[in-house]
């Protein structure tokens, strides 16, 4: 077990006491940025920004695993210096309803990088904008800035509905635009729950009752596909801002959440 490694924050200044012997002016010449940026960050004062999250990531002591998700150890024996390829992913401000190949309409052309072992083309970034739906669901624990690595092959995930619950993720409203999806918390239904219009069906099937940002699970349930008409994020009465789909519509399941505004 490594000291608490909880924040990335935490995760950088272990970096700064253990590979730079407790001194920031050494990590700022190693990654060529300045000493008060690892400080302001390190410090809470300032949110780690993604050029300096960038450059810690292409040390090649340091694992990019480790740092973004506090998974693994916090360094490698070796590494070949990064080129680049295969490490940025396409960053958006909303999810969308399968890989960025799909929606090349809505690429923006900005990336963040990830390690090269997660690299992947049915992957991307969302930004967690102010004033987001999913930020009010006090489960999902989301702040302002936050980054969300999203995996667009949910096959696994369809295959197996007990595991979604819990995580956060992206679901297709039917009736919306081509390219719209929302970002939500896949949660169990509780006992008084009961999901409209939907019939009995077969375990294997589920449907997913989308309440404003919480998606919430039925088990043994068979969608029929009802659209609410009220825009999940423009009705003020939350308990009208709803939708129910199947998994066939969930198309993104978050894999990594980074902190950048602590």
């Amino acid at each position: 077990m490594h000291s608490d490694n909880t924040t990335i924050e935490k995760r950088v200044q272990y970096l700064v006491n253990v590979l730079f012997g407790g001194n920031q002016s050494k990590m700022a010449e190693s990654i060529g940025c300045s000493r008060s940026a690892i400080s302001l960050a390190v410090t809470g004062k300032r949110p780690l920004g993604r050029e300096l999250l960038r450059r810690l990531a292409e040390h090649p002591k340091i694992s990019p695993a480790w740092l973004l998700t506090g998974d693994g150890e916090p360094f490698v024996a070796e590494r070949e210096p990064p080129t680049g390829t295969g490490l940025p992913l396409p960053l958006l401000d909303h999810p969308i309803p399968g890989p960025p190949a799909s929606c090349p309409q809505v690429m923006t052309g900005e990336t963040y990088p990830v390690p090269g072992d997660m690299a992947s083309a049915s992957r991307y970034w969302v930004r967690t904008k102010k004033g987001l739906p999913l930020a009010q669901v006090q489960s999902a624990k989301l702040r302002t800035g936050d980054l969300l690595l999203i995996e667009s092959d949910v096959a696994p995930f369809q295959h197996d509905p007990p595991s979604l619950q819990g995580r956060l993720g992206a679901v297709r409203l039917p009736g919306r635009g081509a390219a719209d999806a929302r970002l939500v918390r896949f949660e169990k239904a509780g006992p008084s729950e009961q999901p409209p219009d939907a019939s009995t069906a077969a375990t294997g099937e589920v449907a997913i009752d989308i309440k404003r940002s919480r998606a919430v699970l039925h088990f043994g349930v068979r969608p029929q596909y009802s659209n609410f008409d009220l825009p999940l994020e423009t009705s003020k009465d939350e308990s009208e801002e709803r939708a129910l789909v199947g998994l066939d519509d969930v198309v993104g399941v978050v894999i990594v959440l980074v902190r950048t505004n602590p």
